[in-house]
Parts: C-alpha cells; structure tokens; sequence
C-alpha cells in the first residue's frame, strides 16, 4: 500500500534543520552516580533533516524587493520537482543521458542466519546482433558479444558534499529571509553539475579515441543521436552557417564540468543518484552565524564509455 506521504510536497530541508540548530544544545549533560550537578560535555549545535529527490518540493515566494532571476514570483507558493530542476541544469541529461533516481534494493529474508549480502543494479546497452553470410556446410562465424553491461550499487559510493558559511550579516541583508530557498536551489542546480562532471570524468578516463563520422557509424549510431559538449578550453568549437553551435559538424553545447571536447552517444550513458539528500547545519557562535553541509551520492553508469565517446581536440 502507497505511503501517502509520498503525495505531499517537502518542506525546505535546508530550512528545517536551520530552525532545529537555532534550539539544538551546544552541550550533553552526563549524569554520574553519587554526584547531584551533571558534567556538561560540549557537542557541536547541529539541527538536521533530508529530503527525498523523488518527491515534491515546496518553496516559499520571494519576499516584496527581491527580484530573483530564477526563483519562485512575490507572493506565490510553487512545487518544484527535484528531478526536473536538476536534469533541466545537467549538459550530460540535454545531451541523452539518462538520469536515474536509484532506490537501494531491500535486502531478501534469510531467517536467523547471519548473511553477507550485496545486490547491485544493472545500466545495459544493446547493439544489433551481427548476422553473416555462411557458406553450406562451414560453421558461423564467431560475434562479439553485442550487450554492453555497467552495473552500480551503494555500498562502496563515496559521498559528495558541499560546505557553505551563512554569516549573520547574510540574514540580516536584503533577501536575508529566502536565503534557504535560494541554497535549495542551488543545490539541486548543483546536482545537475556534479552529473556532469561525474559523468565526463568517467568517459576521460577510458582514454576515448579522437572523434570521426566513420567510427560513430560503426558504432551503430545515426546522426540524429550525437552530441558534443564544450569544455572550458572551447575546442574545436564554433558557429556553423545556419547559426547552430556545432563542432565537428555535431550539435553542441557549454559545459564548466572539464575543459576537454566530448563527442559522443549519451543516450548511451546514465547517471545513479541515490534518492536522499542529507542536510545538517551547525551554528557556529552566538552572533548566528551557521554552516551548511549537504551530502549526495551520485555515479555515472557508462556501459561502453570507450566505443560510444570521442574527444575533439583541434
């Protein structure tokens, strides 16, 4: 049966666990037997919370006076969802490739036995199956195996995290009071670069041969499918006579994720997000100034990254 909270928006993370480390104690008290008055051990002032990338997002309007380029009108209440913010400022997710909010898999029963388990999921890629004339009476040729496998799981993901200082002064500033709403979305902004750059780094690493028409069409590929991604150095880019941003003849687009040129199958290609977001903040002194800490995890999942990629480099 369906949670029916799943149906309703999230509240702000970010501005949950800002609110709980306003009242969160800066000491545990530790009571000792025989001794009336506690020994006070400093701890850190953190408030945290979560939120969940698969469910709705509900954030406050900008206040009167505070003209946001990108966030929710004067006096609206808008749902956002996550998935659609963060694919919407991924260059890999407009290129093709898949954004996939993975769930870990429950572990199965296995009664009272103590068990070492680990399931992962599976990223598959299927080419055509390579058919051959045979003369009678030969045997078929032997073809490469036309499935192409990149599994993931959790267990062994590193966590990648960002750190901001919220100083007193930044409340107190114009638009103090959307801060939150605004690092939310910066956040989810934020994810969509990190898939970037997850994404191309691994792509780099298989060393990808430079890019040629000829090797994209053994590939299987039609025209229709290719797309490059610019890097910080820009090249091999420029202005086709139609007005495209192209390189290589191949649509292209920005990326601030390398500063390399990929061309490339990305719909060949996925990125794994694990569903939640970990929020904490701590307060830092008495003059209220904080900091936030937000961890993901997040991989790319590319099942051939050296045969379906290729880098540009004149």
């Amino acid at each position: 049966m369906p949670d029916l909270n799943d149906y309703k928006p999230q509240t702000n993370p970010v501005a949950q666990a800002a609110d709980a480390a306003k009242r969160a104690m800066g000491f545990h008290e530790h009571f000792t037997p025989g001794i009336e008055e506690p020994k006070r051990i400093p701890i850190d002032a953190v408030g945290s919370s979560g939120m969940r990338l698969d469910r709705a997002l509900s954030l406050a309007g900008a206040s009167d006076g505070v003209y946001g380029l990108n966030m929710v009108p004067s006096g609206e209440t808008t749902d956002l969802d996550p998935r659609s913010v963060i694919e919407a400022n991924s260059r890999v997710v407009m290129a093709g490739a898949r954004l996939i909010i993975a769930h870990p898999k429950p572990a199965p029963s296995f009664g009272t036995q103590p068990v070492f388990y680990h399931d992962d999921a599976l990223v598959r890629g299927v080419d055509p199956a390579p058919f051959a004339t045979v003369a009678d009476g030969a045997d078929a040729t032997l073809s490469a195996m036309p499935i192409h496998d990149a599994s993931f799981g959790w267990g062994a993901t590193p966590h990648q995290a960002l750190r901001a200082k919220i100083t007193r002064a930044d409340h107190r500033a114009i638009g103090g009071d959307q801060l939150y709403d605004a690092f939310m979305i910066a956040i989810l902004r934020g994810l969509g670069e990190l898939a970037d750059q997850l994404l191309l780094n691994a792509i780099l690493a298989a060393t990808p041969a430079a890019f040629t028409f000829g090797a994209t069409a053994a590939r299987h590929a039609k025209y229709d499918e290719l797309r490059a991604l610019v890097g910080t150095s820009g090249t091999g880019a420029g202005i086709a006579g139609d007005g495209s941003f192209r390189t290589g003849g191949v649509f292209a687009e920005l990326t601030a994720a390398t500063d390399k040129t990929v061309v490339g199958l990305f719909n060949r290609a996925a990125i794994a997000l694990r569903p939640e977001l970990s929020v904490h903040v701590k307060r830092l002194n008495a003059n209220g100034d904080t900091e936030l800490i937000v961890f993901a995890n997040a991989q790319a999942v590319v099942p051939n990254p050296a045969g379906d990629f290729f880098t540009v480099n004149a």
